[in-house]
């Protein structure tokens, strides 16, 4: 299952894979206009919330090539107050309200990454025509989500202490 992953998409790697998937776009759809805007820098992101924005992105670029007749797509990531949020917008002939009675497999499979990493994810029209993808993480997510691997670890650590303590060195006799 982790070969099926993207390796690393922590905030630094994110933005990377991010410009490279970009990247590959341009190259394979040359009649549609890739735009990008991506950070400097993103806070300290965990592993579902890289992947919940990477796939979102992958996901809309290949829906914009399929359906929506586009001629412009723009890829916008950015910390918007205490939320990390994608934008993809094209200028295409879909619709927010038809994309939604639509949703099938690529659509639903977004939503359900944004909400596993703590967000959410939706369709709007986009400002003059065409599909608006939104995905917003809320960075409190984030950060709990990373305290609480903290004190799991740190409840790890204490307990292997009082083992150790106890004499247990994780060897019984036989």
């Amino acid at each position: 299952l982790a070969r099926l992953r993207p390796g690393g998409l922590d905030a630094q790697r994110l933005v990377e894979a991010l410009d490279e998937l970009v990247a590959g776009w341009r190259s394979r759809a040359p009649q549609i206009g890739v735009e990008a805007e991506f950070p400097v820098s993103l806070p300290a992101l965990p592993p579902l919330a890289g992947l919940a924005l990477y796939r979102t992105a992958q996901e809309a670029l290949t829906n914009v090539l399929r359906h929506s007749v586009a001629s412009r797509v723009r890829v916008s990531l950015r910390q918007v107050d205490r939320a990390v949020e994608l934008t993809i917008c094209d200028n295409g002939i879909g619709s927010g309200a038809d994309a939604a009675m639509r949703a099938r497999g690529g659509l639903t499979g977004m939503r359900e990454r944004a909400e596993m990493a703590g967000g959410r994810c939706w369709l709007d029209d986009a400002p003059g025509g065409g599909l608006q993808v939104r995905l917003s993480l809320p960075l409190a997510w984030v950060l709990r989500s990373r305290a609480v691997a903290i004190f799991y670890l740190a409840a790890i650590a204490v307990w292997s202490l009082d083992q150790m303590d106890a004499g247990d060195h994780g060897m019984t006799a036989r």
